[in-house]
């Protein structure tokens, strides 16, 4: 009898240490991945990370419209508080473009040179600050799932402030992913078209790729259900959506844009998402070759522009 209990106390203090260890594991794999950061840093971490990233910036139109920036606040499903910056067109006009930044990006600066052709052809810019980045609230976001959501949010916000508004929408990365996301949702007829640049397919694909290639993280696999695990026991977050999926009944057009020399986001995800498309759906897939991870405008900057101001030109009057 003295030995059973030995042994029972032994495997009680066993998976308590276990639990212990989920926890701990869990919560800093969280934090790593989801918690909010300050983006400036986070920008510098991916640039010494891939010395290959170089995002072109046009400050000089930044600077010159900085007066002319709004912000607007809306509510999202959740009740959080959603923040963006707009720049109304020079001349009054019913086109808009809605950007969605990357991985903790700096939205108005990495959608300045788009942000700057589009409203040279007299668009309504909205550079959307995601969930958990910048002046929106929450602490930690979901790298596409809640904020797809929340992009319905910013597309029935415009509609409602003008029902004639004809929308672009437009992201780089996970804002690329999150717009693709969009897709399975019945969309207001005012989404004209969706630009999505270097997204990936899937977010679980994407964590176990940063974690295992790119930081080289012991156990990768491990850590990541771990995190996963306990992302969805206490933040209600899931990792199964897939662009793929999402995309399957959609019939608005899209324009995909990926580089080969992505280390990122890996350049097979623009395949997969090409391929899932509906035969009847129109979808253009443009490839820059040798461009890093939202880098395709950096590395030729007028066939970039041509691309995007091109095919929204077929769709927005």
């Amino acid at each position: 009898m003295k030995t059973l209990i030995i042994c029972l106390v032994i495997l009680l203090a066993i998976i308590i240490l276990l639990i212990l260890a989920f926890l701990i594991i869990g919560h800093l794999m969280f934090k790593l991945s989801f918690s909010r950061k300050d983006p400036a840093k986070e920008e510098q971490n991916r640039t010494v990370n891939d010395p290959d990233i170089k995002i072109l910036e046009d400050l000089d139109f930044v600077k010159e419209h900085d007066k002319d920036f709004k912000e607007v606040f809306i509510k999202a499903y959740d009740g959080i508080n959603l923040a963006a910056k707009t720049l109304t067109s020079k001349n009054k006009s019913h086109k808009y473009v809605i950007f969605f930044h990357g991985y903790r990006g700096n939205i108005i600066n990495e959608f300045s040179l788009s942000g700057h052709t589009f409203y040279d052809k007299n668009y309504n810019l909205i550079f959307v600050e995601e969930r958990g980045n910048w002046n929106s609230g929450s602490n930690y976001f979901t790298m596409g799932p809640k904020e797809s959501l929340d992009a319905i949010s910013w597309i029935n916000y415009l509609v409602n402030k003008d029902s004639d508004s004809e929308i672009l929408v437009f992201g780089h990365s996970m804002g690329a992913h999150i717009v693709l996301l969009t897709l399975k949702y019945n969309l207001p007829k005012n989404v004209k078209c969706v630009i999505g640049d270097c997204g990936y397919n899937s977010l679980h694909d994407q964590i176990v790729h940063t974690a295992k290639d790119m930081l080289k993280l012991p156990c990768a696999k491990l850590m990541v259900w771990i995190g996963e695990t306990y992302a969805h026991l206490f933040h209600k977050m899931h990792f199964n959506e897939t662009v793929s999926d999402s995309v399957k009944n959609n019939m608005l057009p899209v324009c995909l844009i990926h580089g080969t020399n992505d280390h990122f986001v890996p350049f097979y995800n623009e395949d997969i998402i090409y391929k899932s498309f509906n035969k009847d759906c129109y979808v253009e897939k443009h490839v820059f070759e040798g461009a890093a991870h939202c880098c395709s405008e950096a590395k030729d900057l007028a066939r970039f522009h041509q691309i995007i101001t091109t095919f929204a030109d077929k769709y927005i009057q």
